[in-house]
């Protein structure tokens, strides 16, 4: 950005005429006077607190990481700049020579503005312009240094940076009463759902009332943008519900919807993940519900139940979603790289049956819980919506 839109009494800077790399290198990171370091996974795109740290001597950092950090200086990932990490350090610390350790002059610019400056959609988008490397992307100091801004005083900079860590600390606030709604809800879940070691008379094997349908595979040179959405483990969401995200979503041309009709999944329908990579996540083992709009077939490496008139559907769903479920996927998946799962690893799982009065209670409570963390999941994104737009019309016009 070279012309000033703003006032006569801001001014245009280069990047690296207010802000310094600090390169405060650690001769010996294994003993030094510092016990914790921070890593990639640390950094959340687009959130300026970090979201962990780790240990020196955990064996898991190599020789890049030795660069000392202090409270207060500013974190920014140079590798991936389309990821947008950039985070402020809360504690000092050791991390790689990739991350680049920044501070304001003071006199130009203060440290308070310096993040939110990274967070532009300017800079973001001149760094993704200046990237080098073909696939494993990367910025040099010297790359960021030429990038300019406009610039206000000092006073009116405090102004807006209070402003912004105003707006920050709201979606911070707001992020912590999602997570506190999450736990709420798998206690909920746990508690409602019945314990088959407290109503024996009432258990049954899931082989008894339902069975289990695998996917189909489906021949990847047919994947299209438009037509039936094809379900793939990638569309099951970590929230218990259908993702259609861009990213993940594929399509087959809509004469597969006649073709394999035996495979369309409808509204209401359960389905189980049936391999993964890892176990994080609870992605092994993961069933959503689908609701309206969630049309697709069924891809290989997915099951579909079909339940029996005994117990509904959406009630086993809950029965899946308990704990006690969640083991027993983690426990008994096999394979070393890639973790798969079969219906006879689940077969037995011990579930309570009662009357569909009783089933229909523990619906309708869970549903509310669920009901409570979309409400909180849309104010959060307004609330994001929000500070980007404050950010982008203070700082950049």
């Amino acid at each position: 950005m070279s012309d000033n839109k703003f006032k006569p009494n801001w001014k245009t800077v280069k990047f690296g005429d207010v802000v310094r790399h600090v390169k405060d290198r650690v001769k010996d990171v294994e003993n030094c006077d510092l016990t914790e370091y921070t890593r990639g996974e640390h950094f959340e795109p687009g959130n300026l607190h970090l979201i962990g740290r780790s240990q020196l001597g955990d064996g898991l950092h190599g020789s890049a990481f030795h660069m000392r950090f202090r409270p207060g200086d500013v974190l920014y990932v140079s590798r991936n700049p389309q990821l947008r990490k950039v985070a402020v350090a809360d504690y000092e610390g050791i991390c790689a020579n990739t991350s680049y350790v920044l501070r304001a002059d003071g006199e130009n610019l203060i440290q308070e503005l310096l993040p939110f400056i990274m967070q532009t959609e300017d800079f973001v988008e001149y760094t993704i312009q200046h990237k080098r490397g073909s696939t494993n992307f990367y910025l040099n100091p010297s790359d960021i240094e030429p990038y300019e801004f406009p610039l206000p005083p000092i006073d009116e900079q405090r102004r807006i940076a209070e402003l912004l860590w105003a707006a920050d600390d709201v979606i911070v606030k707001k992020q912590e009463l999602l997570e506190n709604l999450k736990v709420l809800r798998q206690s909920v879940i746990n508690d409602i759902v019945p314990d088959p070691d407290n109503e024996p008379e009432l258990s049954f094997q899931l082989e008894d009332v339902c069975e289990m349908q695998n996917g189909k595979g489906f021949p990847g040179k047919e994947y299209t943008d438009h037509g039936i959405k094809l379900l793939r483990p990638g569309n099951l969401g970590i929230n218990g519900y259908f993702d259609w995200n861009s990213k993940a979503t594929t399509h087959l041309p809509i004469i597969f919807q006649e073709q394999a009709s035996d495979y369309l999944i409808e509204s209401g329908d359960v389905v189980i993940n049936l391999t993964a990579q890892s176990l994080e996540d609870g992605f092994m083992g993961r069933v959503c519900l689908a609701r309206d709009g969630d049309e697709s077939l069924l891809n290989q490496r997915i099951g579909r139940f079909k339940c029996k008139p005994k117990i509904k559907l959406e009630y086993l769903y809950r029965c899946f979603q308990t704990i006690r479920f969640r083991q027993i996927a983690n426990s008994r998946c096999e394979g070393t790289k890639v973790k798969h799962m079969y219906w006879r690893h689940i077969a037995d799982f011990k579930l309570v049956v009662p009357d569909i009065k009783k089933q229909d209670e523990v619906i309708e409570k869970c549903a509310a819980s669920d009901s409570a963390i979309f409400a909180a999941e849309t104010n959060l994104e307004k609330t994001i919506q929000l500070k980007k737009q404050l950010l982008n019309s203070n700082l950049t016009g």
